[in-house]
């Protein structure tokens, strides 16, 4: 059975020029790895490189949750806001038109009241009048 030579990358069985696993290129004035303290060398090298590959992945993500959450609760104070407002802006409104309302009101009694005097006193003026002319009439 016949052993092909190994990566000096990642220590994998390479057939040709190039390592089917991690794509090195093999040279002729770069030697394959023959012992185990090589491949094992690499491996040490690569392994740190594969840990911070996956805590850069992982700290991505987490930094993308605290912002995707930051986002969300400034949209919440946002919507809370503007109902707010609204709901305020609705009191406002209701207090104006109850005020103009009664101010209407006030005006229709004044102007009830003042036309009322009025008849009043035209009838005054006719009574007045009516008891002149009888007066009058009488000492002719």
């Amino acid at each position: 059975m016949r052993r092909f030579p190994r990566c000096p990358n990642c220590g994998h069985e390479v057939i040709g020029t190039e390592c089917k696993c991690c794509h090195y290129r093999l040279t002729s004035h770069r030697p394959i790895a023959k012992n185990e303290a090589q491949r094992q060398t690499f491996q040490v090298v690569k392994q740190p490189e594969q840990t911070a590959a996956g805590l850069t992945t992982k700290a991505k993500t987490e930094a993308d949750a605290k912002s995707a959450a930051l986002i969300t609760g400034a949209e919440q104070r946002a919507a809370q806001i503007i109902r707010e407002a609204e709901q305020t802006a609705t009191e406002l409104t209701a207090k104006a038109k109850t005020k103009a309302d009664t101010i209407i009101n006030q005006g229709f009694r004044i102007a009830s009241l003042t036309m009322k005097q009025a008849r009043t006193g035209n009838q005054a003026e006719q009574r007045s009048k009516q008891k002149q002319n009888k007066h009058s009439n009488t000492q002719k």
